[in-house]
Parts: C-alpha cells; sequence; structure tokens
C-alpha cells in the first residue's frame, strides 16, 4: 500500500522534471485535466465506520 500512496507524488514529480503541464499530460491521455490531476492527489483511505445509536 506504500507504493500506491507514492504513486500521485511520483507522478508529479516526473512531470515536473520534465516541465509538462497538467493540460499536456491530460491532453496526450485523452482525458479531462481534473481527471489527471486526481491520479497525482495523495490516497486517503478511511478506516470503515460502524454507525451507533442509529
Amino acid at each position: 500500500m506504500a507504493d500506491l500512496q507514492n504513486f500521485g507524488h511520483t507522478l508529479c514529480k516526473i512531470r515536473l522534471e520534465k516541465s509538462l503541464s497538467l493540460d499536456t499530460i491530460a491532453d496526450d491521455l485523452g482525458i479531462s485535466r481534473e481527471a489527471y490531476r486526481k491520479t497525482e492527489k495523495p490516497i486517503h483511505y478511511r478506516p470503515n465506520r460502524t454507525r451507533t445509536g442509529l
């Protein structure tokens, strides 16, 4: 799971090292800028919580 948590950071780092914009990458992939931006966001896992008192 640690690799998945760093995946977005790694993508962003490579993109910036190559001086590419979010728009350029998204266009090349054929997806929206927003869709690509989400891939660079850190992945947060929420623990399953059960509701009590319902």
